[in-house]
């Protein structure tokens, strides 16, 4: 039931968060996690802020197993305002995909699309 009820997308985004926020604790690490939505509607289901690496993303979770560059197009707009308004100014910018599939790749050059669990296995 939960993988086809209408929750399954919402409660995969939480899970997802959560077990990012654990490694981030667990590891001690200057990482800040925020959600961003913007009064047009634009979202970022989560922005992960290295504050050592000096390094964000914006990312969008979902629980696909296809990934398309129609599900990145905010964060490609999140990017563009982001570099336009300089907000983390000498910090490295990237969009991020998860998904629940299997494939890696990019769209749009510096978004980034990758199985969840593979993110879980590298360093947050």
């Amino acid at each position: 039931m939960f993988e086809k009820g209408p929750l399954c997308g919402p409660i995969f985004e939480n899970y997802l968060v959560l077990e990012i926020f654990k490694d981030i604790k667990h590891k001690n690490r200057d990482t800040r996690l925020f959600y961003f939505r913007s009064n047009l509607g634009r979202e970022s289901d989560l922005i992960i802020e290295d504050r050592i690496n000096k390094r964000v993303i914006f990312s969008e979770i979902k629980y696909n197993k296809t990934a398309r560059p129609k599900m990145v197009e905010n964060i490609k707009i999140l990017l563009e305002k982001e570099k336009e308004y300089q907000v983390h100014a000498g910090y490295d910018i990237s969009g991020l995909l998860l998904y629940n599939g299997d494939g890696k790749g990019s769209y749009f050059g510096s978004i980034y699309y990758m199985p969840w669990s593979s993110f879980l296995k590298q360093k947050v």
